[in-house]
């Protein structure tokens, strides 16, 4: 078998497997047990656009999605660090990502104080 035959292979069991996790959270309504807790987890999501080459369509958008508990060392580096990369609609992958990363961390917590609330990038604290 050639090597572009087994990367297609391979890209077909990740497809499978993602649909599979991303079907038991989001239909069968599955929590994912993940595997700690973080105090503070971040998750930062990005956009590149692509030419194809020999497709119909001209370009593609590749999401990627970052998934880290916090920095730190110098210079910072992401600590704990997972990612999520994929081409398809915005949705379907914001799905898939927070699926995989519930299997990583407990998704099912909510913050215990006001100093813990999720706050949007670029606020102030109070």
């Amino acid at each position: 078998m050639s090597v572009w035959n087994e990367i297609k292979q391979s890209g077909k069991k990740a497809k499978q497997e993602a649909e599979d996790i991303t079907k038991q959270v989001f239909e069968d309504g599955l929590v994912p047990e993940g595997k700690k807790e973080a105090k503070l987890l971040n998750i930062e999501a990005d956009e590149a656009l692509i030419h194809q080459q020999q497709s119909k369509k001209r370009h593609a958008e590749i999401k990627l999605f970052v998934g880290y508990e916090g920095k730190e060392g110098n210079p910072k580096r992401l600590s704990n660090r997972r990612s999520v990369a994929g081409i398809g609609a915005g949705l379907a992958m914001w799905e898939d990502a927070s699926a995989r990363f519930g299997q990583e961390w407990w998704l099912n917590k909510k913050a215990k104080s006001e100093s813990e609330e999720i706050k949007p990038r670029g606020s102030k604290k109070a």
